[in-house]
């Protein structure tokens, strides 16, 4: 979601994209309406997708991908934005865990999901304060 959303903000300001996704289907942690809504915006602005592709090189000379287990160069490119995902993060927890009198965890502190989660749940945290 993060990627296609970010190629989709690129493109509606003007700039030439192109999608490489390693997935079968683009966006397909986005929900049925607004992954419909996304594919006809990129669509709309002539972006290019390759999918169940991956990355190989980067090089001067063009940025490599391999699909169908064979390499192909699909061009030279100003800006590559890279969305590989997302981890757990909570370190911060464990080191305040039992210093402070109320510790609240929220987002990929908890478990990685969608932003959506996290603001959800910083909401209820605000309430909770």
């Amino acid at each position: 979601m993060i990627g296609s959303e970010t190629a989709s903000h690129l493109a509606n300001h003007g700039k030439d994209v192109t999608i490489v996704e390693m997935l079968p289907k683009l966006a397909q942690d986005v929900s049925p309406s607004a992954r419909e809504y996304l594919l006809k915006d990129l669509a709309g602005k002539n972006v290019r997708i390759y999918v169940s592709a991956k990355v190989k090189k980067i090089r001067p000379d063009g940025l490599i991908i391999e699909r169908d287990g064979r390499e192909e160069n699909i061009g030279t490119f100003d800006t590559i934005v890279l969305a590989v995902g997302v981890e757990l993060c909570n370190e911060l927890t464990g080191i305040l865990e039992g210093k402070v009198p109320e510790l609240i965890s929220i987002g990929d502190a908890v478990k990685t999901r969608k932003a959506l989660d996290a603001i959800a749940e910083g909401y209820m945290a605000g309430w909770k304060i």
